[in-house]
C-alpha cells in the first residue's frame, strides 16, 4: 500500500494548478493511467489545441498535479508518453516515488535536468 495519496480535483477547481508546468515525463500506457486514476477529469481541450485532455490531480493535500498528452492527437490507447506538470522539481521527484509505489515502471520516466529548461 503506497504511502502517498493521490486523488483528482474537480476541473473546475483547476486554479489550484496555475503555474504548474512540464517537469518531465513518464512512458506508460493509457489504460494503466485509467485503472490508476480513472479516466481523464479534464476532457476539455486547451485553448491553444496542444493539449486534448488531461488528469488534474493532487498529491497529499498540497501537490497539484497534472498527467497529459503535448501536442498528440492519436487515439489515447496509442499514446505511450505522458508530460507531468507541476510546481518545482521537488515535486515532480515525489510524484514520481508515488507512481513507482502505485506500480508503474518509474525507469521510464525523464525529468528535466533543472527549473526552465
Amino acid at each position: 500500500m503506497s504511502k502517498f495519496h493521490i486523488y483528482p480535483i474537480a476541473p473546475e477547481n483547476r486554479s489550484q494548478i496555475f503555474g504548474c508546468s512540464y517537469k518531465g515525463y513518464i512512458v506508460t500506457g493509457f489504460h494503466e493511467l485509467v485503472d490508476c486514476f480513472g479516466y481523464p477529469n479534464n476532457t476539455e481541450p486547451s485553448a491553444d489545441g496542444k493539449v486534448q485532455f488531461e488528469w488534474i490531480l493532487m498529491l497529499d493535500r498540497n501537490r497539484p498535479f497534472v498527467i497529459y498528452p503535448w501536442k498528440n492527437n492519436k487515439q489515447p490507447w496509442l499514446i505511450e508518453r505522458w508530460h507531468i506538470g507541476c510546481h518545482g522539481l521537488a515535486t515532480y521527484d515525489f510524484i514520481i516515488k508515488a507512481l513507482g509505489e502505485l506500480g508503474f515502471d518509474t525507469r521510464k520516466t525523464h525529468r528535466v535536468v533543472q527549473e526552465g529548461t
